[in-house]
Formats: structure tokens, sequence, C-alpha cells
């Protein structure tokens, strides 16, 4: 199996998305803590911790998306491989 195509690329690169949003999401509060910068109704954390629940919607939904896309280019290149070819043309 060719992993260098669009799809595959498409699929790891949103599932590393995921992981990254949610720890972001987590380890965002811990961070402003550290630096003793307080949490203010509507304030710059609120804005960080949407941009990682944006990332980890993103990398779920594409993830999705390409791994149905994943999933039909396999299904279609086994389609065409020489092999079942000759499986289905062989039989006269």
């Amino acid at each position: 199996m060719n992993f260098k195509r669009p799809c595959w690329l498409t699929l790891f690169i949103s599932l590393a998305l995921m992981p990254l949003g949610y720890g972001g999401a987590k380890a965002t509060p811990a961070v402003f803590h550290f630096f003793h910068i307080h949490y203010d109704k509507l304030g710059p954390q609120d804005l960080i911790d949407l941009g990682f629940a944006l990332m980890f919607m993103a990398g779920f939904y594409v993830a999705i998306i390409s791994a149905i896309w994943c999933l039909f280019s396999v299904a279609f290149s086994i389609l065409r491989s020489e092999k079942m070819k000759k499986i289905l043309y062989d039989k006269s």
C-alpha cells in the first residue's frame, strides 16, 4: 500500500491535529497560571481555548472525510489491480 498519496497524508495530519487540539486546550489554563496571567471574563485564555477547540474539531471532521476518501481509494485500486483483472477475465 502506498502511503504517499494525498488521502493518507491528509488522514495522518488530521489525526495529529486532534490530540494537539485537545492537549492544547487542557494545557492552556496551566500555562496561564504558570505565567501568573489571571483569568478574566472573555480574555485571551478563552480565545486560545477556542482556537484549540477549532483545531480539534477540524481534525476530527477532516479525519472522517479523509478516512472515507482513503477507503474508496483502496477499494478502487484493488478493483483496478492486475490481479483482480486476471481473476475476472481468465474464467473463460
